[in-house]
């Protein structure tokens, strides 16, 4: 089970948030979620690899200092995605829960309204059935994206890095397996236009890069292998890509070029 619902919000008083609004949105989620459900979401925080991702928090900022300092009145926004179906479950359970101020960081909100992206349902199968042969695909990294590497941060999206790492979510979060490729090999660069810039935690700083990246198959590739680049982008909408997505880095959107 895959779902992905949109929360807009509404600043009730002025404040801010450090970095781009992941941190505080994190730790709302599991406050929110212990209120649903504590068993589950004591065993959801001691996850390695957590069912969800968050995007940053959307909207109006000023930006100074590492932190981002919102404005009255005005509208914001985030997306949370549920990658497997107990979490699927439990954002139900959230949603359902009666409208209530929401504290971020020294700013609080109202929630004015929730959507879901998939009201029906939506699932793995889904997402593979309604796949299309692509030869290319343009990923968009929303917010700031990078890649774990034994302790180092690596700040290039290569296609092994990329469908590498969403492939290691879908096999984590599903019993459908999906195929471990050699995407370096399959996939190559065509052209990308990206820059670094760094989020402010507090405690720490993650370095990371935005912008858009084209990813086309090589010369004499198999046309499945045009429909796993769609399955995988498509995905990355839903899973984000690379470090801390659970926090609101590696928020992405793909682009179909058909």
């Amino acid at each position: 089970m895959l779902q992905k619902a949109i929360f807009h919000l509404i600043c009730l008083e002025e404040g801010y948030l450090q970095g781009n609004g992941g941190l505080q949105l994190h730790g709302w989620l599991f406050h929110q979620l212990a209120r649903v459900d504590a068993k589950a979401a004591t065993e959801l925080h001691e996850l390695e690899h957590k069912p969800f991702a968050l995007s940053p928090l959307i909207g109006s900022a000023r930006r100074e200092g590492g932190k981002m300092w919102t404005r009255s009145q005005q509208k914001y926004s985030f997306a949370l995605s549920a990658l497997n179906e107990p979490m699927v479950e439990l954002l139900h359970k959230l949603l359902a829960l009666p409208p209530a101020p929401i504290q971020l960081g020294t700013a609080s909100f109202w929630l004015e309204k929730t959507k879901l992206i998939y009201p029906s349902g939506f699932g793995y199968l889904d997402l593979m059935r309604t796949a299309k042969y692509q030869r290319a695909v343009i990923l968009h990294f929303n917010s700031h994206t990078s890649f774990r590497q034994v302790e180092k941060q690596f700040l290039f999206p290569t296609p092994k890095e990329v469908f590498g790492s969403l492939t290691e979510k879908w096999n984590a979060f599903t019993n459908g397996k999906f195929p471990e490729l050699d995407f370096d090999q399959i996939l190559q660069v065509a052209r990308y236009e990206l820059k670094t810039g760094m989020v402010d935690f507090g405690s720490y700083k993650i370095i990371g890069f935005t912008g858009h990246c084209q990813y086309q198959l090589a010369k004499g590739q198999e046309e499945i292998m045009g429909v796993h680049l769609d399955t995988l982008a498509r995905y990355a909408a839903l899973a984000g890509v690379g470090y801390k997505t659970t926090m609101g880095l590696g928020d992405t959107r793909a682009t179909r070029l058909e």
